[in-house]
């Protein structure tokens, strides 16, 4: 297994543009540079700021912005539209791969917030011995619920 190795201080910002495949934390192994790069490979002669061993990798990348591999797909994708446009032209496929990339950002925001009021409900649950325990549990429940329908618990 190679290193991943990134050119940016902190972030992925110049791997997001580069055509090398990107590890799961969204740098590039160094095995798998791509010679169209202008980044990586080693004739470009460029620093490389940052790197971690395949065995120390994070894994899924977590954004700035709290963007998730739905969100970062879309936002290559918007890349791509804005790429391909003509000067003094907007196409629809920029206006509809916004429109993703919005989505899947709310759609990732949304299961985050959801988690972390579970989580903090169940901590609460907790350390909690009053006679409303049960009531505060069942009130996050349904409120993380609302927010992220899609990976709702099962009343208890």
């Amino acid at each position: 297994m190679s290193d991943h190795i990134g050119r940016s201080w902190a972030g992925t910002d110049l791997e997001d543009c580069c055509p090398c495949p990107k590890q799961l934390c969204g740098l590039v192994a160094r095995d798998n540079v791509v010679d169209e790069c202008e980044q990586h490979p080693p004739t470009r002669a460029k620093t490389i700021r940052q790197s971690h061993t395949a065995d120390d990798c994070p894994g899924r990348r977590v954004h700035p912005a709290g963007e998730g591999p739905a969100a970062y797909a879309a936002r290559l994708r918007v890349m791509a539209e804005a790429a391909e446009e003509e000067k003094g032209y907007v196409s629809v496929g920029l206006f509809d791969a916004l429109d993703d990339y919005r989505r899947a950002v709310q759609r990732e925001y949304a299961h985050e917030l959801a988690e972390r009021i579970r989580v903090n409900a169940r901590e609460r649950h907790d350390r909690d011995f009053s006679d409303n325990r049960v009531f505060r549990l069942t009130g996050a429940r349904w409120a993380a619920d609302l927010i992220d329908s899609e990976t709702a618990e099962e009343t208890r």
